[in-house]
């Protein structure tokens, strides 16, 4: 559901919002997201450029150190979207993945 869109009546899409209530209300299992999911590619943003900042404030024993506990520990890694540590450059994944950002009724 977004604003203009499908959220009021003579948006584009309203007619499909409304057959999606009208099936969903019939479901056991109704797994439609009513909200507007857009704001957070601003969020996203903001977590990479804050960790940029973080990250380009260590000193070199810090970064290498910070390197060594990825090195030892993917899941952080991934965790903090680190693509790559080679070299002594922490390369940070800027790419929009859709399952970051939101998920119904599980995992």
């Amino acid at each position: 559901m977004k604003k203009g869109i499908n959220r009021k009546p003579g948006d584009p899409n309203y007619h499909l919002y409304r057959k999606a209530l009208i099936s969903t209300s019939k479901r056991i299992y109704p797994n439609y997201a009513n909200c507007d999911w857009s704001n957070q590619k601003a969020w996203k943003k903001a977590d990479i450029d804050v960790k940029e900042r973080v990250i380009g404030e260590l000193n070199e024993f810090e970064k290498q150190s910070f390197i060594e506990r990825l090195k030892a520990n993917a899941i952080l890694a991934e965790k903090l979207s680190i693509l790559s540590f080679d070299n002594g450059e922490i390369i940070i994944d800027v790419e929009e993945k859709p399952y970051e950002y939101f998920g119904t009724m599980g995992k």
